[in-house]
């Protein structure tokens, strides 16, 4: 078609839009001629039209002055809410960030919303994806902090099993974070989780071992070639939260005498306990096995748990040490600082494990099995080797602290040691005291803790009952006294381990073949001149009321209280140790008391409670004289 042809056909087109001409049908019944054209009025495009409202959503989106809680997004609750289950992971991790910033923003919020809230978190802690996890543990940390456990409680069931679903998944990333979540929880609801501990141990039991058939049943250490820790790492994590959980139970147990016991008041003001409640407390059942006897959880057996947990320590630490270059001739193990960390974790298991069966009502019975079921264990595989020292490596982080001496693991094998009954044990006697009196001979400059200095004074009770190691009680207790006048008097561990000597002395029965203590009892007076060691009067005191006669120079030291009396604390426990200290001595002959200037002082207090209870000392006192 040529271009004329083309540009002709389309003028025709637009001809025909504007003069529309009668229909084919109208011309066909002759009503009127062809190439009539319509009437004017019909020949008028209809522009007339309908119009309809359009609604955009946005329009209606509440704003910051309508008073309703909005992210920096402008999402509501139920938007984050409803994106919080979404399908996709970022839309996930996007409406966790915005509800966490949300909450901050409002914490009104909160309380209104905690069961939608806590309900959607726990679906989202067994998740493939860790990022989404990983937001998810942020968000919940922060609403257990900013509630109160009380509103936390009603909730805590669903908690507790998302945990222990996730700390059985198949997926070791989930296991991994079913750590972190626990983590949360003792850190922030540790009353909440004391209640489960129990339930929560054996799932820790199934993340590093599983049963052994051909054993009878026995557990098993298991290793995983495809999880990212190396195994004994992984083992390391657990034995870290078993020993947090045993930690907590001993605190959740602890004797409390002002809340579980029963009180008589005499006459005169003089209150005595009656006796003593426990709260956690193992019994014989009628099976013959030791079970653990709970409010929360009374089938959980505490035998079979350390059944199976303590030759899974003994098979971890066997197999650690495998890869350490040992050398006996040195006369001490040396390990690296990996196994250091690992061996922390197991003799702390060991020591909480101890204790909880030390603390149960028929601890005898139970501390008799263990002894006889894992004492050669025990051992073997730790005392033969011990002490242990570890290799000082450059790490990447430096805030970590590496005893290298560890002094504090090496205390809790000697502990265990001590209070085991078997004749294998004697031989290793020279061993463990030889290390013990190490410790006081080349250690001035090194700080002891309240926490060794506590397990050092239980390894020498436990010794000193036993006849064959009084001599060596005797040489580490005139160590330790040694060590104490080397050191300066201001020092803690100094004033910690003269408490602790003064423990021994009124605990232990028959001093007299305990040379070296007697000899420091007698001279314990003289640290009174010390304002710091006025903490020392009450322990002073609890053994001048079972032997007066054993303090021969208390009467000199007197004067020296009253020219203390105003540099003394105004605490009314330490002016009732100082009078209580010279009631004591009143009936020893050196030294005179001078009681009229003693009555002055008192008489000036103004502690009515300190004033009265002075008074009446220095009446019986005088009645007495």
């Amino acid at each position: 078609m040529t271009k004329s042809a083309k540009h002709k056909k389309e003028f025709r087109k637009e001809k025909n839009k504007i003069k529309l001409k009668l229909s084919f049908k109208a011309e066909k019944s002759g009503k009127r001629k062809k190439g009539e054209l319509l009437p004017k009025g019909l020949n008028v495009t209809d522009t007339s039209f309908k119009t309809k409202k359009i609604v955009i959503p946005d329009h209606t989106r509440p704003t910051e002055s309508s008073g309703i809680p909005l992210s920096h997004r402008k999402q509501t609750f139920k938007e984050l809410l409803a994106h919080m289950g979404h399908f996709n992971a970022s839309v996930q991790q996007d409406g966790i960030n915005g509800m966490k910033e949300l909450l901050v923003k409002f914490p009104e919020v909160l309380e209104v919303s905690l069961s939608s809230l806590l309900g959607k978190l726990s679906e989202l802690m067994a998740l493939r994806d860790a990022q989404v996890r990983s937001c998810s543990l942020k968000l919940l940390e922060h609403i257990i902090q900013s509630t109160s456990a009380d509103k936390i409680t009603p909730f805590f069931p669903l908690l507790n099993a998302q945990l222990m679903c996730c700390m059985n998944h198949i997926s070791l990333d989930i296991q991994k974070d079913s750590h972190l979540l626990l983590d949360i929880l003792l850190t922030h609801a540790p009353s909440l989780v004391s209640t489960v501990a129990l339930q929560i141990l054996p799932n820790f039991l199934e993340q590093i071992s599983c049963r052994d058939d051909a054993k009878s049943g026995k557990r098993v250490l298991t290793i995983n070639p495809n999880q990212r820790l190396t195994s004994l790492k992984w083992r390391q994590e657990v034995l870290t939260r078993v020993h947090r959980l045993l930690t907590l139970l001993l605190g959740k147990n602890q004797l409390d005498p002002q809340r579980n016991s029963t009180r008589i008041s005499f006459s005169y003001g003089k209150i005595c306990p009656l006796y003593m409640k426990r709260n956690f407390y193992v019994k014989l059942n009628t099976t013959g096995h030791f079970s653990v006897n709970d409010r929360s959880s009374p089938t959980l057996h505490l035998q079979e748990f350390i059944a199976h947990l303590f030759p899974l320590l003994s098979e971890t630490w066997v197999e650690a040490m495998a890869s350490e270059q040992l050398n006996k001739n040195q006369g001490y193990s040396l390990i690296g600082t990996e196994s250091l960390a690992l061996f922390t974790c197991i003799t702390n298991v060991m020591f909480a494990l101890w204790s909880i069966m030390n603390r149960s009502e028929n601890n005898f019975e139970l501390l008799r099995w263990f002894e006889s079921e894992y004492g050669e264990l025990l051992i073997r595989n730790f005392i033969q080797r011990f002490p242990f020292s570890a290799r000082i490596e450059t790490t990447r982080n430096k805030k970590q602290v590496v005893d290298p001496h560890c002094r504090e693991q090496n205390l809790i094998l000697c502990f265990l040691w001590a209070h085991l009954e078997m004749k294998s044990a004697a031989k290793y006697s020279t061993l463990v005291f030889q290390y013990l009196c190490g410790l006081f001979q080349s250690s001035d400059q090194y700080v002891f803790t309240a926490v060794e200095l506590d397990k050092l004074k239980e390894i020498v009770l436990a010794c000193s009952s036993k006849k064959n190691l009084r001599e060596q009680v005797d040489n580490l207790i005139d160590a330790v006294i040694e060590f104490c006048s080397r050191i300066r008097p201001d020092r803690k561990d100094r004033l910690y381990l003269n408490k602790v000597l003064m423990t021994i002395g009124e605990t232990v029965g028959d001093r007299e073949e305990i040379s070296s203590l007697k000899r420091w009892i007698e001279m314990c007076p003289s640290l009174i001149r010390e304002y710091a060691n006025m903490d020392l009067l009450e322990s002073i005191n609890r053994v001048m009321s079972r032997n007066a006669n054993c303090l021969t120079n208390g009467r000199n030291e007197v004067d020296n209280l009253i020219a203390y009396l105003e540099k003394i604390d105004s605490k009314y426990e330490h002016w009732k140790a100082v009078f209580d200290f010279i009631y004591l001595t009143k009936n020893q002959a050196s030294g005179e008391l001078d009681l009229s200037k003693l009555r002055e002082n008192i008489v000036q207090m103004q502690d009515s409670e300190v004033k009265s209870y002075g008074l009446g000392m220095l009446n019986i006192i005088g009645a007495a004289t």
